[in-house]
């Protein structure tokens, strides 16, 4: 078997099994209780691992692999601890799909869902054929595509998004446009999304990075 940090120490490829060893090692580290955002943290700083010093833009491909294995399954606790951190405000939900997180976490009054409506969500055997706005649920919902956005400037205080759907600049510079000075950006991180990370580190950099984590503060 593999050690976890072995896994984190590879750079390379993370394979799925790899990932079901990490985690399981992870649920040893914490015990019976549920996994929290600060166990993680904890977990990978017993295995001497400094996720600011690791993780480096720009990403090449192996590292959106590691990437995703030390975000994936997280996404919950991350956002309700940035809130309690920085009290997120009104979040735009960019591309949102049928995705409930961020509304479980915030509350249905504080998230706007954006999404091209007239795609289809679909379960593993392809037989649901709601639309993304009907499995989403109660909330505020727009259709609309993240590229041209039907909002003023400056509407949100923070934006959640995955990284790739982020595939050409203007998308970012949408998101950028629409959220509030000092706003926060929040990008999920996908398994294979070198690419959209390529095109968008140039930009992101010249965002303000928050420690242990791809939000970035808005500083225009």
């Amino acid at each position: 078997m593999i050690t976890a940090k072995e896994i984190l120490e590879s750079g390379g490829f993370i394979y799925e099994n790899q990932c079901r060893e990490f985690y399981e090692q992870l649920e040893d580290f914490v015990g019976e209780r549920e996994i929290t955002h600060r166990d993680y943290f904890a977990f990978l700083k017993s295995l001497g691992f400094d996720f600011n010093e690791k993780i480096q833009l720009p990403l090449n491909w192996p590292q959106t692999r590691l990437v995703w294995l030390l975000t994936h399954g997280f996404k919950f606790d991350d956002l309700t601890y940035l809130n309690q951190k920085y009290n997120l405000g009104k979040l735009l939900y960019a591309a949102s799909g049928f995705d409930t997180i961020p509304k479980s976490v915030l509350g249905v009054e504080r998230v706007v869902h954006l999404s091209l409506e007239g795609r289809k969500g679909r379960d593993s055997e392809n037989k649901d054929k709601s639309t993304y706005f009907e499995k989403l649920g109660d909330g505020t919902k727009v259709v609309g595509d993240s590229q041209q956005m039907p909002f003023a400037e400056n509407s949100f205080n923070s934006i959640y998004c995955n990284v790739g759907f982020l595939m050409k600049g203007e998308s970012l510079e949408e998101l950028i446009r629409v959220t509030k000075r000092k706003g926060f950006l929040i990008l999920n991180p996908q398994r294979d999304g070198a690419v959209g990370w390529a095109l968008l580190d140039k930009r992101l950099n010249e965002l303000e990075r928050l420690k242990g984590y791809f939000v970035f503060r808005c500083q225009k």
